[in-house]
């Protein structure tokens, strides 16, 4: 990892407390938070897979986000076909 993306890592460590990480990695793990990032994975894909600037569309980033989102957060698409509307 380069020194640049540690001095990142390292600085946003330190705002935010250890108590208030660990209530997020709880949330994160909940029902509601996989959801919530279930959905915001599918979002993104969908409008990341739409970008036709390439400088902006990442494609490592999409095949990424479809990993975590076939391995762990795969609740939304499935909602999402069975409720219409959704």
């Amino acid at each position: 990892m380069s020194k640049a993306k540690e001095q990142i890592i390292e600085r946003a460590n330190s705002e935010v407390s250890l108590a208030k990480r660990m209530e997020a990695l709880e949330f994160a793990s909940s029902f509601d938070g996989r959801y919530i990032l279930s959905q915001a994975l599918d979002v993104a894909i969908e409008k990341m897979e739409q970008e036709t600037d390439l400088r902006y569309r990442e494609p490592s980033n999409i095949e990424k986000m479809k990993y975590l989102k076939e391995n762990l957060y795969n609740m939304y698409p499935l909602l999402k076909m069975s409720i219409p509307g959704l």
